[in-house]
């Protein structure tokens, strides 16, 4: 027999639950000098606590001036996304000979 079998159904069934679930924020247009370290603690700061828990994880693109925060469920990463769109980074405006633009962000899947 090939291929998975019926006791295989539930994890792939889970898995693609998870996969579909809108527990990651996108930021785009962040500055030239934007860390993760930052933008790790502009999300626990937009939760009001420190919660360090409610992030699991996430990444930079710096080529598309991007980041990416895996929160741990949908409710976190809507208030995370509320917060930080339109967000200007302060510091950074003052260290940049160029305009900076608002940080856009938006709640997106894994896959998006």
């Amino acid at each position: 027999v090939f291929g998975p079998g019926p006791a295989s159904r539930p994890i792939q069934a889970e898995r693609a639950a998870a996969m579909s679930k809108k527990n990651w924020v996108l930021l785009e247009d962040l500055g030239p000098k934007t860390n993760w370290s930052s933008i790790r603690a502009k999300a626990l700061q937009a939760l009001g606590k420190t919660a360090e828990e409610s992030i699991v994880g996430g990444r930079m693109d710096r080529r598309k001036k991007a980041g990416f925060i895996e929160m741990r469920d949908e409710e976190l990463a809507k208030r995370v996304c509320q917060e930080l769109d339109g967000y200007r980074d302060k510091d950074a405006e003052k260290e940049s000979r160029d305009n900076l633009k608002p940080w856009r962000a938006t709640t997106v899947t894994l896959e998006d």
